[in-house]
């Protein structure tokens, strides 16, 4: 029996159809006629966990429709809708009224959809799997596969985990689902390039796809989450929220408007007690603009001045400032001019 401490030595995740199956055998520690002996496939799955996609936590109706009004356009238009009608404008405040509520039934059912299609393809990967553990074969659950199993397949199974391929007789798998192939496709157990596109990787089987002719033999690389639908599964569980122009220049100035307060202050108190800024470093031959007070000027400075090679903050008052890399002009008592705006 294997020592729980040590762990599978497979390659990446996606690299297993470019190895010959003596390779993908040695690195899954497993035999490719005999299986996985059942202790090992017992440990293996304490270790690895269910075959199983990760369940995502659910809100409920109510709070997936108030969700949909926390959003910073949302909150201009409810006050504009409040403002419009104190003013007296009963129609102009129904249509802002009217828009929102429109907009969050929106993305409620948009919400309620992607939610229902997680739940497909959680429930298009749990099937019933015929694997070969000590020589004989067992019929068991999907959700009991392990990396290393031996995955029987006969037309009308559904492949039940990421596998590559040992033996395939006229083997066809529909992989529609992943792939969005409109036909078959037919397997063979050689190794492919390592460029060769999932679409192409004829030596391997994904799981949720369904064989529509022939049987074969294919070893499990990758369960749950690590397969390339749990790879599906996890985008559309992450998927962001689209940030507008609008939105985007809300939140710039939000920041930014922050951080030119915190610069302004101590510019100020230094330009209250007249005090100059100080000169560039000794040895640089650089000539420094005058400094900005906020962040953005900073950029529209540096960006808009040539030979503008870096913008450093004083140590004094922390204030932006563009170091230029040319050699200063000077006057005629060779004094170190300044270039101001």
């Amino acid at each position: 029996m294997a020592s729980p401490e040590r762990t599978l030595l497979t390659p990446p995740r996606g690299d297993h159809h470019e190895l010959p199956v003596h390779e993908v055998v040695l690195l899954l520690e497993t035999d490719h006629e005999r299986g996985l002996g059942l202790d090992e496939a017992a440990l293996r799955l304490k270790l690895e966990g269910p075959n199983a996609l990760p369940r995502v936590d659910r809100r409920g109706p109510l709070v997936r429709f108030l969700v949909q009004f926390h959003h910073p356009l949302i909150y201009v238009l409810l006050a504009a809708a409040v403002a419009t009608l104190l003013l007296g404008k009963v129609v102009d405040a129904g249509v802002i009224l009217a828009v929102v509520l429109i907009n969050a039934g929106i993305g409620f059912v948009q919400e309620a959809r992607a939610e229902q299609a997680l739940s497909a393809l959680m429930a298009m990967v749990r099937t019933q799997a015929t694997v070969v553990r000590d020589g004989v074969r067992h019929r068991i659950s999907s959700e009991d596969l392990v990396p290393g199993d031996v995955v029987v397949l006969e037309t009308g199974d559904r492949v039940p985990a990421d596998l590559r391929f040992v033996t395939a007789h006229e083997l066809q798998i529909d992989e529609s689902a992943l792939t969005g192939e409109s036909v078959p496709v037919e397997k063979v157990p050689v190794a492919l390039p390592a460029e060769t596109a999932l679409a192409d990787r004829a030596n391997m089987a994904y799981s949720g796809g369904l064989v529509t002719r022939g049987r074969g033999h294919g070893i499990v690389v990758a369960t749950g989450a690590d397969t390339e639908i749990g790879r599906i599964h996890r985008l559309v569980g992450e998927a962001e929220v689209l940030q507008t122009p609008l939105t985007r220049t809300i939140r710039h100035h939000r920041v930014h408007g922050r951080r030119g307060r915190e610069v302004a202050a101590p510019s100020a108190a230094r330009a209250a007690r007249g005090t100059r800024p100080p000169a560039p470093p000794a040895g640089t031959g650089g000539t420094r603009r005058a400094p900005c007070l906020t962040y953005a000027c900073m950029l529209s400075d540096c960006r808009g001045s040539a030979g503008a090679t870096a913008c450093r903050r004083t140590r004094a008052d922390r204030s932006w400032s563009c170091w230029r890399t040319e050699v200063p002009r000077t006057s005629s008592s060779s004094t170190p001019g300044w270039t101001n705006r």
